[in-house]
């Protein structure tokens, strides 16, 4: 079978190989030229077999010759798995060739010869290290075929030496690419792994040494002592060495890089060839004394392994430095360790350049942070404790307490009280006391100040009697403190957290109910209308509350309305109130069930359901003995929600709600419930409700929820997107503001309040919008004039709706100076329909017509038709005026700035017929006086000529003096 190399990419376009049928070619791993020879590296496919198999072939063929001749067909099996090649490079004599999970080098002889015919060798296998390696090598014989081997090739192969194999690396990832190249006599292959990762292999120790943190790589190139790496968008370079990567000796040593060493003198991990370099770190094998005292001089020696050959000093975590006695691999450190930490490091550095080489962590013996006699010496660094401090060992050179049991300290499972204002005896139970203790003292400074009070030991508790001062407040604790003299020393008792509380009786309690409920172990009762101290009292005492017979007596409540759903919290106010078990509240006829009652002037509970709205006593009764009524009546009422408004908000809104309803104040508690969301009301009335919406994230009909107590009733509230800006009408302002700006958009309906806000750099101005509809809102701008420094830039304009600002929606406007009016100088006499001129500067800065104001008196305007730089064009309004020759005020406003130009004489509009009347009837009379003029010029032609003339200069005349007061009327 001919198989066209052009299929498989070779360069050589008109080569065949000629094999058996049954393979094929399916992928080429290298090619490469020697001499004459060239070779390529392929992998073959054999269909025929049952299972599929593969072969790597090694084939060459000279310059002159288009076919390939195979110097070695290779079956590589490794634990009886087929081989099937991805990646082989060639290097030096050896051809490395890689599959997934192994990589397996083959040296062989590429010197050029020529074919010769051997004896046909079917197979030879060979053995590395327990991986059997098998070869095919097919070669023709002279004459006859051999049994053993059922196919031959064309041409003869032509082996000049056996080939040679060998495992380089195995559980390596599949590698795609691979080059081999040396370095410092080390060979080292560099390979894109499976996750396209770029791997370096040292194929002397056949370890992976490092993988590139970058994944999706495509390919790479080894130029220059840099590798040059890329992936789908980018291109790096990296260096051969990556030693300073390594910051400890450890990490450096032990990373498998063959060019990687730790420099003593640098104290780094380098690449270079240093004298001082070490690839083996020091390493602590023990040391001792492993635990020392404070300020105690000791020497630590330390056994290290692979000590290196250069001056050592010892240093301190504190940074003091002792020289350091080296005797081979033990090294002695003179120290003195004046931290009172619990651990100091000692670290052993170069002496010259005080580079770290390792370290260890010494125990210190820190006894004085102990302060009770327990504590001390059970603590682990064997301290002891003296003279009421905790000692270390090397600081004792008396007697001192070692053991638990020989502690002196006070029993922690009591009570200690004491009434004020009286001489008792109070008594401590106390442990660890010797029979030559004493004398006793206790202290107690935030009671008793400058001052300690004499005990006696009567076993197994100390009794101190003392006259106890008074107190302002009911009870006050204090912590205490025993001491005592054993021999010449005295010695401090622990204490486990005892306290001693001083009280008073008449402030715990200020009734008889109150008194008699105090704790036992208090010793209270009421004698004498007052709660005090038993012992004390000199009359009967009162010791129970059923002695305690004034009645209750009711004063107030509140609140004084609810719903009649009941689960109203009910406050009673009064006296003699303190909770019993026959005391029972009701409302009307029910039963008040209590919720609290601590003291005798209040007490709390539930109101039960009513069945209709009424006016209900509030009643408290004890057995049959004592019933009080309150003064005034409870309220059962019936909430109802009427009314929302608004019905309706945007989602980032926050709008204040009103809720129109009867007693909607009632009961305790009013909310407002939205799912798991509460609202509380922060304004309420019995008619109203005021409350802010939530932020909500979902448009739509949303059902809330308003409860007082135990009533509850529902209402729907309408969520619509946040509006959005899509249009100004105008881009433009004056440092007064008032120009009205059209905004048009869509919700602009939504918020009840609406806000237009200027910004710049340092000034914030607001002014409010008016929504006209859902699409049309009108806004007047800001007054900025606080801004004086910055009246000629340009403002941010945004909108705030409820409080809330719309994000991203903003523009831009320009700030345009005042425009400023000339004044008139006299009356100036207009008319309607008039036309006006109003003289100024500034009227061509980019401002609309519509920005200019222009009033007659204060109800007719001048509407303005043209705009010069200097001047305004104003029509009068046809407007009919009842005041004939009225006098009025003419102005000019433009924004918030209104100029007062002078007076206008407005003519009445009456006169207009009449000037008419007055035009048509002087017309009738001029052509009347013409017609005679004709008439009587026949008649007199005979008569002298002047005649005729003054006639005529007659009729002119009169003419001329209609036409004249014609004039003056219209003016």
């Amino acid at each position: 079978m001919h198989v066209n190399l052009k299929d498989v990419a070779l360069t050589t376009p008109e080569s065949y190989l000629y094999l058996y049928s049954e393979f094929q070619v399916i992928r080429v791993l290298t090619t490469f030229t020697v001499g004459t020879w060239n070779y390529v590296v392929a992998v073959l496919k054999n269909d025929i077999e049952v299972r599929e198999s593969y072969s790597t072939v090694i084939l060459r063929y000279s310059s002159n010759d288009t076919l390939f001749t195979s110097i070695a067909d290779i079956d590589i099996k490794f634990e009886n798995e087929e081989m099937k090649a991805i990646a082989a490079n060639k290097f030096g004599d050896d051809i490395y060739i890689a599959d997934t999970g192994k990589i397996v080098k083959i040296s062989f002889n590429l010197a050029e010869g020529t074919f010769k015919n051997y004896s046909f060798l079917c197979t030879n296998t060979a053995s590395d290290n327990g991986s059997t390696i098998q070869f095919k090598r097919y070669r023709i014989p002279s004459d006859t075929h051999d049994p053993n081997c059922s196919r031959s090739m064309k041409y003869p192969l032509t082996i000049n030496k056996q080939l040679e194999s060998k495992l380089v690396t195995r559980g390596i990832s599949e590698l795609t690419s691979m080059k081999v190249v040396k370095i410092r006599g080390i060979n080292i292959m560099f390979a894109i792994d499976s996750k396209q990762a770029l791997v370096r292999i040292n194929l002397n120790t056949k370890k992976i040494y490092w993988r590139s943190e970058d994944d999706y790589l495509n390919t790479f190139h080894i130029k220059d002592k840099f590798i040059y790496i890329a992936s789908a968008r980018t291109i790096s370079k990296i260096d051969f060495f990556i030693c300073d990567k390594y910051d400890s000796c450890s990490k450096c040593v032990s990373s498998s890089d063959p060019f990687c060493s730790w420099s003593l003198s640098l104290g780094k991990c380098v690449h270079e060839e240093v004298s001082d370099a070490i690839t083996q770190c020091p390493i602590i094998n023990s040391f001792s004394p492993e635990r020392v005292s404070p300020n105690e001089s000791v020497n630590i020696t330390l056994y290290v392994h692979n000590l290196p050959n250069v001056s050592i000093a010892c240093r301190l975590d504190d940074l003091q430095y002792y020289p350091a006695d080296v005797h081979g691999q033990t090294v002695i450190c003179p120290i003195k360790v004046s931290s009172a930490t619990n651990v100091t490091v000692l670290q052993l550095v170069t002496e010259a350049d005080k580079y770290f080489l390792l370290n260890v962590q010494i125990t210190v013996l820190t006894c004085r942070k102990h302060h009770q006699c327990g504590e001390c010496v059970h603590s682990e660094n064997k301290c002891k404790w003296c003279s009421g401090s905790c000692l270390n060992p090397s600081e004792i050179n008396h007697f001192c307490i070692s053991d638990s049991p020989s502690c002196p300290r006070i029993r922690g499972d009591q009570q200690l009280i004491i009434p004020a204002g009286t001489k008792q005896a109070l008594d401590i139970h106390v442990l660890g006391v010797n029979s030559n203790d004493g004398p006793f003292k206790l202290l107690v400074d935030e009671i008793i100040q400058d001052s300690f009070v004499s005990c006696k030991y009567i076993t197994p508790k100390l009794r101190c009697e003392y006259n106890w001062p008074l107190l302002n407040v009911d009870s006050k604790e204090a912590t205490i403190q025993v001491r005592a003299k054993r021999g010449e020393e005295e010695i401090v008792f622990d204490n486990p957290g005892v306290k001693l509380e001083l009280y008073n009786c008449s402030i715990f309690a200020t009734d008889c109910m109150q008194c008699v409920s105090v704790d036992d172990l208090y010793k209270c009762g009421w004698c004498i209308n007052r709660c005090t101290f038993k012992d004390h009292c000199i009359e009967e005492i009162v010791n129970d509350i059923d002695s305690c017979t004034p009645p209750p007596v009711i004063t107030e409540f509140h609140p004084i309305t609810g719903p009649s759903n009941g689960g109203t919290n009910l406050t009673i106010i009064g006296k003699n109130l303190l909770y019993r078990e026959n005391i029972v509240a009701k409302v009307g006829n029910q039963t008040c069930y209590t919720l609290y009652n601590k003291n005798s002037n209040s007490l709390i509970c539930k109101t039960p359901r009513a069945n209709s709205d009424s006016y209900v006593p509030i009643t408290i009764k004890i057995d049959s003995k004592a019933k009080v009524h309150s003064p005034e009546m409870f309220r059962y009422v019936s909430p109802k929600i009427l009314s929302i408004q608004p019905q309706l908000c945007c989602l980032s809104c926050q709008t204040e709600i009103k809720i129109i309803g009867r007693y909607l104040n009632s009961g305790n508690v009013q909310l407002i419930k939205l799912g798991n969301d509460i609202i509380v009301p922060y304004n309420s009335t019995p008619d109203f409700v005021f409350a802010k919406m939530p932020l909500q994230i979902r448009t739509g009909r949303t059902k809330f929820t308003y409860t007082i107590d135990e009533f509850h009733d529902t209402f729907y509230f309408q969520f619509v997107s946040d509006p959005e800006i899509l249009k100004i009408s105008k881009d433009y302002s004056l440092p007064k503001g008032g120009i009205n700006i059209s905004i048009e958009g869509t919700g602009l309906n939504s918020s009840q309040k609406t806000l237009l806000i200027f910004s710049s750099a340092s000034c914030r101005h607001i002014s409010s919008c008016k929504a006209i509809s859902s699409f049309i809102m009108h806004c007047l701008t800001p007054d900025v004039t606080m801004c004086a420094s910055h009246l000629q830039e340009a403002f941010s304009a945004s909108f705030s709706l409820d409080a809330v600002e719309i994000p991203d929606q903003s523009f831009v406007i320009k700030m345009y100076p005042q425009p400023s009016f000339d004044k008139l100088s006299s009356v100036l006499q207009v008319w309607s329909g008039s036309e006006l001129i109003i003289r100024g500067s500034g009227f061509t800065n980019g401002l609309s017509k519509d920005d200019f104001v222009i009033m007659i008196g204060d109800k007719y305007r001048c509407v303005v038709a043209e705009i010069y730089e200097f001047k305004l064009l104003c029509l009068v309004e046809l407007l009919k005026i009842n005041d004939a020759d009225a006098v009025l005020l003419l102005s000019a406003t433009v924004g918030n700035v209104s100029t007062e130009l002078g007076t206008v004489s407005f003519m009445n509009g009456q006169e207009t017929p009449i000037l008419f009347f007055i035009i048509i009837v002087s017309t009738v009379i001029f052509m009347v006086l013409l017609a005679i003029v004709f008439v009587c010029r026949k008649r007199l032609e005979e008569k002298d000529k002047n005649v005729q003339h003054v006639s005529i200069y007659f009729g002119l005349c009169l003419l001329l003096n209609w036409n004249k007061r014609l004039k003056a009327s219209l003016v």
